[in-house]
Order: C-alpha cells, then sequence, then structure tokens
C-alpha cells in the first residue's frame, strides 16, 4: 500500500516532506521513510474513494506528553481537505492518549503545510535554517474536531510497507 502511494506521489511532495530526495524502490529505503515503531507511534492513513492510500500521518511519541508529527498527501489528491483532516484525527487520537503537545518540523518553503497547520492552532516555536518546528498545545482546550469529508481515515501499525 505506501509503495502504491509513492509511486502516485510526485518527487516533489516526497522532498518537502522527507527534507530530501530518495529513491524509494527498495524495501529499506519505504521502511527507513515510513516505518514505525511499535508502542511509541502510529501511522494514520486517509483512503480515496477506491481503498487507495491517499494520505498518511505519522505521530511518534517523543516523551510521556509529547509527540512528533509529519503528514504527506498523494500529490492528485493534494488541496482537497485530506491533510486537514489527518491533522484533526491526530489531534484527536493524541488528546485521547493524554498527550499535551504536538510537533511539527517543516520546510520553510512548505508554505501549504505551514498554512495549513497554523490554520489548526500550531504555532511556530523555533527555525532551525531551512526548517521551522511548530508546536500545539493540546492543553490549551481547544478542539478542531475530526471530518473526513468523502475518504476515510484509520489509525493502524502496518508491518508490511509494500
Amino acid at each position: 500500500m505506501v509503495r502504491a502511494f509513492v509511486r502516485r506521489t510526485d518527487r516533489e511532495a516526497l522532498r518537502l516532506r522527507f527534507g530530501q530526495a530518495a529513491d524509494f524502490a527498495d524495501d529499506s529505503t519505504l521502511k527507513r521513510f515510513f516505518g514505525i515503531k511499535d508502542k511509541i507511534g502510529e501511522m494514520i492513513w486517509m483512503l480515496d474513494e477506491d481503498g487507495a492510500v491517499c494520505g498518511i500521518l505519522h505521530r511518534v511519541q517523543i516523551s510521556p506528553t509529547q509527540a512528533e508529527i509529519a503528514v504527506i498527501v498523494r500529490s492528485d489528491r493534494a488541496r482537497r481537505g485530506i491533510g486537514r483532516a489527518l491533522l484533526r484525527t491526530a489531534v484527536s487520537r493524541a488528546a485521547s492518549k493524554d498527550l499535551k503537545r504536538l510537533n511539527a518540523l517543516v520546510l520553510s518553503e512548505n508554505i501549504v503545510m505551514l498554512r495549513l497547520a497554523r490554520s489548526l492552532g500550531f504555532v511556530p516555536r523555533k527555525s532551525f535554517g531551512l526548517a521551522v518546528e511548530l508546536e500545539l498545545d493540546l492543553g490549551l482546550g481547544q478542539t478542531i474536531g475530526c471530518s473526513t469529508g468523502t475518504a476515510s481515515a484509520a489509525a493502524c501499525a502496518p508491518t508490511d510497507l509494500t
């Protein structure tokens, strides 16, 4: 499923998500960029009406109260609310697991992601040259809802990335 997602995502979208160009032809590269470790992370997928993955969000817990997230949407499905739905789902799931903060490291040139995250309450905390660290304080009592539109989101921990 992930391999098919990568095939349908343009190289620029992959570069903006991972901060570098990569060849995803082999399993080890797929696992390095898309893999998650048991009990410290999860992957949330958004499926299109045909059941194909059209968006992926990673959440990796970095402390008992904090997690880092990253999202990528398939190129042919970009700008249709998928990233927003994935982020809303991630916020809801993080709050249900008693996390207090979510962080995201976003390339400063990724204006679409920066605007989306800010529209959902993420604020810039630090700048690291080419990247900006964004943070959402879940303890502020804000709710951003969870609406997935025509696609559906599913949280999972896949063992087979092909």
